[in-house]
């Protein structure tokens, strides 16, 4: 049996017991050779996402409700090469049985071989309740998500982005100006035979049309480029950091914006409650040659700062969905209950810098999600709130193509192969 799926189930059991960050698992992972490991992270984070999908298979195939986490992620795995990749149906039963004997299941592994052989014959189908259940059975999502995206955006666009959720994630790298300049990016794709293609819409992004790490990547390793979803880029936009203005990141970690701003030379406080983001992003600045940021470690909601700023940065922690396609297990850890309390919690992000901008500053509020309480919502709480503050519209530094009718930077998750973002722009009257 090969050691990339003993890999693959150890995972997938382990994700489905416990949750957790299956990346970050694989990483855990001693003695796998690159093709192994990659074929250890095709099949959890294929399973992960079409998870919602085969779990409508169990009952059908299997007598008990509520069976062992192992033997569940055996079937998972193996119902995804079946259903999804249609892989050699003999190998992958026989797959299966070995692993459920390698795990010792005992018994269990007959269980295993007759589900999977009473699928290959009868090829079981299931019903759909309504137009939302259909999509979320057919494309593998929670039903609330499905609901958000169908009020928010129609059902052709809703498609488009749980589509593109299930795909794999475009690469994109940035060019760290700081650092290099086009010159000598560009002899070094070269010198390294990777295929690119330059961002025609945002400004230093570069897709590389191969998989690649800081230990096999040089420009990275030496801080000359960055990988980043170039969506990211538009709340620094809409920013709009000048020379000498006084600006700070209330959510900074791990500072991919941050070092954007910093290109711009403004005086930069970033801000990060967590020691372990925190150490990550002071290594990310000290690679990418990031000078003279003032690090704050503490909660922006409780730090009593001693100073106004002309513009505050606010990429409030979100429920995600617009990274889904990189972040398989997302769709299936967040709740709708998420989406309300990230909004209520984004509004108190707002009411902190309303006090610290300077009349006339700039707040630019930004999230990597997709939900109207985390977005829309909270914006307009806000301004209700606040009549010293109004929206400007984001279409002079972001372009129209990017803005809803508001004025909002509006990306939807695959519209132009980068994750979904929402960013709006607000202003307080002198």
């Amino acid at each position: 049996m090969s050691p990339a799926r003993r890999a693959a189930l150890k995972i997938l059991a382990g994700w489905l017991e416990a949750g957790g960050d299956p990346k970050q698992a694989l990483r855990g992972v001693a003695g796998l050779s690159a093709q192994d490991r990659s074929l250890v992270w095709e099949l959890v984070v294929g399973t992960i996402k079409k998870k919602g999908r085969l779990e409508r298979f169990l009952p059908l195939l299997l007598q008990k409700e509520n069976p062992p986490v192992t033997l569940k992620a055996i079937l998972l795995l193996s119902l995804f090469q079946l259903e999804e990749k249609k892989w050699a149906e003999y190998a992958v039963v026989n797959d299966a049985v070995e692993l459920a004997k390698a795990f010792r299941l005992g018994k269990l592994a007959g269980v295993v071989n007759g589900c999977l052989r009473k699928f290959l014959r009868e090829r079981p189908a299931f019903s759909f309740t309504d137009a939302a259940d259909e999509l979320a059975g057919t494309y593998s999502y929670p039903g609330w998500i499905v609901e958000e995206w169908l009020g928010l955006f129609g059902r052709e666009k809703t498609i488009r982005m749980l589509a593109w959720g299930n795909g794999a994630p475009a690469l994109f790298v940035r060019l760290n100006r700081l650092k290099t300049n086009e010159e000598e990016f560009f002899s070094f794709l070269a010198k390294q035979k990777f295929e690119w293609e330059q961002s025609l819409r945002f400004l230093n992004f570069y897709k590389i049309r191969k998989e690649i790490s800081l230990t096999d990547f040089e420009l990275l390793r030496e801080g000359k480029g960055y990988i980043q979803d170039p969506s990211t880029s538009l709340a620094v936009r809409v920013l709009d950091p000048h020379p000498n203005e006084e600006i700070l990141d209330a959510c900074a970690a791990p500072g991919g914006k941050t070092a954007l701003i910093a290109e711009s030379e403004g005086k930069i406080t970033a801000v990060e409650k967590s020691a372990q983001r925190m150490q990550v992003m002071a290594g990310n600045f000290k690679r990418l040659g990031v000078k003279g940021v003032h690090l704050v470690m503490g909660d922006f909601l409780k730090h009593s700062f001693k100073q106004n700023f002309d513009k505050i940065l606010i990429d409030a922690p979100c429920t995600g969905l617009g990274t889904m396609a990189r972040h398989p297990e997302l769709r299936w850890e967040k709740k709708k209950e998420d989406a309300v309390r990230m909004g209520a919690q984004a509004l108190q992000f707002l009411e902190q810098a309303a006090g610290l901008v300077k009349p006339g500053g700039i707040i630019v509020y930004s999230t990597c999600t997709l939900t109207a309480e985390e977005n829309w919502n909270a914006c307009e709480k806000f301004l209700a709130g606040h009549p010293e503050f109004e929206r400007e519209s984001a279409e002079a530094w972001a372009g129209k193509e990017f803005c809803d009718t508001q004025g909002n930077v509006v990306i939807l998750p695959g519209e132009y192969e980068t994750d979904g973002v929402f960013v709006c722009r607000l202003k307080r009257k002198k």
